[in-house]
């Protein structure tokens, strides 16, 4: 008779079946990035619907430099399209007594989140619509008078130009129905 051997078995996990499922990483890799996606998409679309949370509007107001220029915003929203939309915006010249020098129903900012590092200008378009626009309350800020550079030479391009929307607005009394216009800046100059 032949000898019998004892049968020697692996220890569970040591030996993988042929048949037996592996951890594919690509997949799992594949479904992580499909969930951020997603949770990226599902943050914008609240942004776009509810707007950016009050506390944080007024914390990044309270924390912005605007110079002698204060600002109150009802609501500050994200669209896919237009940008930046704030909504019931007021502009105070700081130290004035007085109404806002600019109130817009809605002020929209297109803008280019590599334009900046790219070297173009981060805002692509500008969009005020139910505006009202008061030179009178904005008065010089104290110190010398500064002196705008003087335009480029004719032909030489301005370095950024931005569209300007205007629509259902009212400029030192003079109301505007509908307006585009684009504004370029160069060099520090309008």
């Amino acid at each position: 008779p032949a000898p019998v051997l004892p049968l020697i078995m692996p220890a569970p996990g040591m030996i993988r079946m042929k048949n037996e499922p592996r951890i594919r990483w690509h997949r799992v890799v594949l479904r992580l990035a499909a969930a951020v996606v997603a949770l990226l998409a599902a943050i914008l679309v609240w942004l776009g619907m509810f707007g950016i949370p009050d506390w944080l509007t007024r914390e990044a107001l309270r924390r912005a430099d605007l110079g002698d220029i204060s600002m109150e915003v009802g609501k500050v929203k994200i669209h896919p399209l237009k940008g930046a939309v704030f909504h019931k915006l007021r502009l105070y010249r700081k130290k004035v007594v007085g109404p806002p020098f600019l109130e817009a129903g809605e002020l929209a900012v297109g803008l280019d989140p590599f334009g900046l590092a790219c070297g173009r200008c981060a805002v692509t378009r500008v969009s005020l619509k139910k505006a009202t626009f008061r030179s009178n309350t904005i008065s010089p800020p104290p110190g010398p008078v500064p002196v705008m550079p003087l335009p480029p030479p004719s032909g030489a391009a301005a370095r950024f130009r931005i569209p300007v929307d205007l629509q259902d607005c009212v400029l030192d009394g003079v109301p505007i129905s509908d307006m585009t216009c684009a504004v370029g800046i160069g060099n520090g100059a309008l």
